[in-house]
């Protein structure tokens, strides 16, 4: 038996409204109350997600001469 893969997205509840999240790259929807306008927008985000933000290399600081 085989299970089906989890899709990247789910919906979250807060109060009435749904939020579409994507467990990849961490996008949310805007709140709806209507579950499915919700649901097919993570959908729809899934179908185009960029995947996880890439790490943020900072360059060191720039040094500053010491006032004399």
């Amino acid at each position: 038996m085989q299970q089906s893969a989890q899709p990247p997205w789910e919906i979250v509840e807060r109060g009435v409204f749904a939020i579409g999240s994507c467990r990849v790259c961490g996008w949310q929807s805007p709140a709806r109350r209507a579950y499915s306008t919700a649901r097919r927008e993570a959908t729809e985000h899934g179908d185009v997600c960029p995947g996880p933000p890439s790490a943020i290399e900072l360059a060191p600081a720039p040094q500053t001469p010491a006032v004399p």
